[in-house]
This record gives structure tokens, sequence and C-alpha cells, in this order.
């Protein structure tokens, strides 16, 4: 409705699309928002592992799994028109806390302040890279994945 809006839609830049609900939907929706609202972004935000109540452990250093859990989120989104992608909290400590909403989830960095330590999941190393690969003003290509672990990526 605020769209319809002139007044108010004037003051709409973009949107954000948050992680905890990204796997209640099609990544087409994307698109269609893209197609109806050209000249405005997406963001994906707020992405984190370990926040549903079946992932048990919260935190799980070293864990490829959640590092290619982010890295197949981060390509789907792009390639339905997000123009960024963040984290909920880039570092954490061992029980995957504190944050204000005091819910536990894992990081891309783990602090031990106890041995005074900090490790780099996997997770990091995946935003590290389309960090360092996807510089400001990048340009989407058309691409076609085969192979490992295509068939979650969209």
């Amino acid at each position: 409705e605020i769209m319809e809006d002139a007044d108010a839609a004037k003051y709409v830049d973009g949107w954000a699309v948050h992680w905890y609900v990204d796997f209640l939907g099609s990544p087409g929706v994307l698109d269609r928002v893209n197609e109806m609202y050209p000249d405005k972004f997406i963001l994906f935000s707020e992405a984190c592992t370990g926040s549903y109540p079946w992932e048990l452990q919260k935190v799980l250093l070293g864990s490829w799994e959640r590092g290619q859990e982010y890295i197949n989120d981060i390509i789907t989104n792009l390639n339905h028109w997000s123009t960024g992608w963040t984290d909920w909290n880039l570092v954490l400590d061992m029980n995957g806390g504190p944050n204000w909403a005091n819910n536990f989830v894992d990081a891309p960095i783990i602090v031990n302040p106890e041995n005074d330590e900090f490790y780099k999941n996997p997770m990091y190393y995946g935003l590290a890279h389309f960090s360092k690969f996807l510089p400001e003003g990048s340009y989407r290509i058309r691409h076609e994945m085969s192979g490992y672990d295509s068939d979650r990526i969209e």
C-alpha cells in the first residue's frame, strides 16, 4: 500500500529481506519485486545460522556446512536482484551471544574471552571471498551452474 501512495513512495529507497524467513518462499519473489520497482534496491539482511529451534547446537566451530549455507544463499540472492547481503552479528562469544534479542546463534567470528582467542568460521571466509571479489559497482552477469551443490542454488 505504501508504494501506491506517491507521497509515501518517494521516501522508499528499497527493501530489506530477512534470512529467517528465506526458506518460506522462492527467490522468484525478489524477481517480481524488481520487475515492479526496478529503481529500488533489495538488501538481504540478518543472516545467521543456528537460529532455528531444531538447531540445538548454536555455535559449531569450523562448520563448512554452515559456511556453504551462507555461500549458497549469497549466490542465490545476488542472482535475484539483491544488491547486498548482511550478517546478523559478525562476532559473538562461544555461546552465540550476546545480542539485544537474547537469542543465541552462530557467527562468522567466535570469541573465546577466557583464553583470549578468536576463531574464524568458514562463514567468515565465504563473506570475505564475496567482499574481495565483488567490489562496489560490480555487475551481475548471466551464468549457469553445474556440479557440487548447484541444485541448492537458484
